[in-house]
């Protein structure tokens, strides 16, 4: 209670933090929340591929570079109470962009706006993203792809995290492998007597 806006992230890419966000995201806003989903990894710009919202709009970048109005630049999609803000395409510095004293400023709109505001971050190994978005943030939802080495890649995050001067709220495990089925118990053949 009392998150209102809250970092998705995990250890490395793969882990299915983009995906994690959208779902979270779609499952706020279907319980009749209204939700912005703000894409703050440069690295890939996924959300804006997962909701189909084309190459054109205005977007994150775009608020923060060009004073773009943060009502103009959100986006609509499918999903009732659900609103986007694409991180934007081309090349960009995201730890300049993120830094930014505007970055501040525009999180304290959103949460003024939206009663969750989801931040799809890059991962927890980009030190200074990682710390703009935990200084506007209330926590962090940990993604880790499963697996051997699962537990050491979440307790490094976690650490991460800490350093970042936030805390985890809590942990989703994607893609965790599947158990192995039980063997199935030994025939026993009647013995003569």
């Amino acid at each position: 209670a009392g998150h209102k806006a809250v970092v998705v992230t995990g250890p490395g890419d793969g882990d299915g933090k983009t995906t994690t966000a959208a779902n979270l995201a779609i499952s706020l806003a279907q319980s009749g929340k209204r939700v912005l989903l703000l894409d703050c990894d440069y690295r890939g710009t996924k959300q804006q591929e997962l909701f189909r919202l084309g190459r054109l709009g205005d977007s994150l970048k775009s608020v923060l570079l060009n004073d773009v109005d943060l009502r103009v630049a959100v986006r609509t999609c499918e999903v009732a109470n659900l609103f986007l803000l694409p991180a934007g395409r081309g090349p960009v510095d995201g730890t300049e962009l993120l830094t930014r004293a505007k970055f501040k400023d525009l999180v304290a709109e959103m949460k003024a706006k939206y009663e969750y505001v989801l931040l799809d971050a890059p991962p927890t190994t980009a030190e200074k993203e990682m710390k703009a978005l935990a200084e506007q943030a209330d926590g962090v939802v940990l993604v880790v792809r499963g697996g051997a080495d699962a537990r050491g890649r979440a307790a490094a995050a976690t650490s991460e995290v800490a350093r970042a001067g936030s805390r985890v709220l809590g942990a989703v495990v994607t893609a965790a492998p599947a158990r192995a089925p039980a063997p199935a118990p030994a025939e026993q053949t009647p013995t003569a007597v």
